[in-house]
């Protein structure tokens, strides 16, 4: 995918940040009499459609994004999916219930924009496991770099002599004396000895006794 800077923005231009879509809707280059100049930008997430201004450096690089629009109409809905076809190649795409209702309800416009790169809604509980699951899966080609989270000040997790942990990621304030497999654990989880975890996703502060088992939570 090709990289521009913020010096190369016009309005229209789309281009990915944060693993957001943004698209530009103003710019401006300003060269103040001191400091570095730089380029003010309204900007426009293009699938809240939330407007934001700041101000980046022009030499700032970002990964330009090529946004295809498409006409889709509203087809089935299968429990908590509704379901949307595109009106070209008759591809079925499935979005969550709690995403589109007002919109579907009121008879609003709604408008899909596809874009390469790694997209789930996680507007269900099973789709939100899935996609925590998909941070651990080596098939699926993520780049943590541009994920962001907020801990709370805890001491670094640790690992008792019977702890054991695979392909998992670990928060600080943990203390793991069991097994931990192909899970998300978040910080001040407290893992008992011979307990076993597996592909799971525990909140702050659960507590696993000694000996539980717990798989595809």
């Amino acid at each position: 995918m090709a990289t521009i800077t913020a010096g190369e923005f016009r309005n229209g231009k789309t281009f990915e940040m944060d693993g957001k879509i943004f698209q530009v809707v103003e710019f401006q280059h300003v060269k103040p009499g001191k400091g570095a100049a730089f380029v003010r930008t309204k900007m426009k997430n293009i699938i809240t459609g939330g407007v934001t201004e700041t101000s980046f450096n022009p030499t700032a690089k970002f990964e330009e994004a090529f946004v295809e629009r498409k006409k889709m109409g509203y087809s089935y809905n299968d429990g908590d999916l509704y379901y949307f076809m595109d009106n070209e190649t008759f591809d079925m795409v499935p979005i969550g219930k709690d995403v589109l209702p007002l919109m579907l309800n009121s008879g609003e416009k709604m408008v899909a924009y596809p874009f390469e790169g790694y997209w789930k809604d996680v507007g269900t509980i099973d789709s939100l496991w899935e996609a925590n699951m998909d941070l651990l899966d080596p098939k699926v080609q993520l780049d943590l770099r541009n994920i962001y989270s907020r801990n709370p000040m805890m001491p670094p997790h640790h690992i008792g002599p019977t702890g054991e942990i695979q392909n998992s990621m670990v928060s600080d304030g943990c203390n793991i004396d069991g097994k931990l497999e192909f899970s998300i654990i978040f910080p001040g989880v407290i893992i008992g000895k011979d307990a076993v975890i597996n592909s799971s996703i525990l909140f702050p502060g659960v507590v696993i006794e000694d000996g539980a088992h717990v798989e595809f939570s």
